[in-house]
């Protein structure tokens, strides 16, 4: 005999199918992410959806600092929330201790009693953004069982008075995947050199300012290198000095004085070299110099190599905005000069 399944069966079977499935996207996503910002902010939405909450944070471990700090996308910037390992918060708590916390009323005092007699929910973000928080899970983010990577906490159960221990399992599941996550980032980050380690090595910015204006840069108009000049006040001549010890070229940086060639710009599109942000500045017997944002950009390399076939290529660093500021007056210059002989060829 075969037992008759219920459709109320089949469609928690489907639930739960479904379910695994978006499990399985989403943590390859986060194993598949190539900085820690991309989790942090990228995938904040994504792991999200799994919860029934209405919102997520994501802390990473400062070990040099003793805190966990996350970062919330804000209108254009992201902003970086600090918090010490102690029972000062919720997050805090659970870094220190290693343990869940599940509340149904993050401001009950005996709630918060029953779990440590030190422990108090940290309420600044609620006066900061008018948001109340009820209820809360958190789940330490560990790697091979002993490695603290940061905290995982869950805001507010959209349907019932607490989280369930269905949420718990959830979460322990997507918190051993971001705790694998966590720790192989952080030894990528500990052996691949960046093109900013001359700003972090020479405390003329900190690792962790320099990761927020990376996610700046990805969420905002400006690019990273203004970003640094501009907000993080980060000088542009040690800028420069740091892609020129990562790209092994000399920098160059933009000046009035400067002009271009206005025979290598001939047969080449303006409005293309400033979209790639490459140009060529001038040529002699050894060969063309090329300004460039990035030397190690292949495609870019390949194209320059196609504009000018069997020639020596000289490559030296320049910023973005150097390089569209030169374009645009380079431009302006030759197209002057040329109006100045065609004058002088109608006399």
């Amino acid at each position: 005999m075969f037992t008759k399944v219920l459709p109320e069966n089949v469609q928690e079977l489907q639930q739960k199918v479904a379910y695994a499935e978006q499990v399985k996207l989403i943590t390859n996503k986060i194993h598949a992410a190539q900085e820690l910002n991309h989790i942090l902010v990228d995938l904040q939405k994504d792991i999200l959806s799994l919860f029934d909450a209405e919102r997520l944070t994501l802390y990473a471990c400062d070990t040099e600092k003793k805190e966990i700090f996350a970062r919330i996308p804000h209108n254009d910037t992201i902003e970086e929330i600090r918090t010490p390992i102690g029972e000062q918060s919720l997050a805090g708590f659970t870094a220190k201790y290693l343990r869940p916390i599940n509340l149904g009323d993050a401001y009950s005092k005996t709630e918060l009693a029953g779990i440590h007699p030190s422990l108090v929910h940290d309420s600044s973000w609620d006066r900061k953004t008018s948001f109340k928080t009820k209820q809360v899970l958190t789940y330490p983010i560990v790697a091979e069982n002993k490695y603290l990577m940061g905290v995982i906490q869950l805001l507010n159960k959209k349907s019932g008075a607490r989280f369930t221990k269905k949420d718990e399992d959830s979460v322990a599941e997507i918190a051993k995947g971001l705790g694998i996550a966590f720790f192989n980032l952080r030894k990528l980050a500990k052996k691949t050199p960046t093109k900013f380690d001359h700003l972090v090595a020479n405390n003329l910015i900190t690792q962790a300012e320099l990761e927020t204006a990376i996610a700046e840069a990805r969420k905002g108009s400006a690019d990273l290198e203004s970003l640094l000049i501009e907000k993080y006040k980060v000088p542009k001549a040690e800028l420069g000095k740091s892609l020129s010890q990562f790209y092994k070229c000399p920098h160059v940086e933009y000046h009035e004085r400067m002009f271009l060639d206005p025979e290598l710009l001939k047969a080449l599109n303006v409005d293309y070299l400033k979209k790639n942000y490459w140009t060529p500045i001038k040529r002699d017997k050894t060969g063309v110099e090329i300004l460039i944002d990035d030397p190690n950009d292949l495609d870019k390399v390949q194209d320059i190599k196609r504009s000018f076939p069997g020639q020596t290529i000289r490559f030296a660093v320049c910023l973005r905005r150097d390089i569209v500021q030169l374009l645009r007056i380079g431009v302006g210059h030759s197209r002057r000069t040329d109006q100045r002989i065609d004058a002088g060829a109608a006399r």
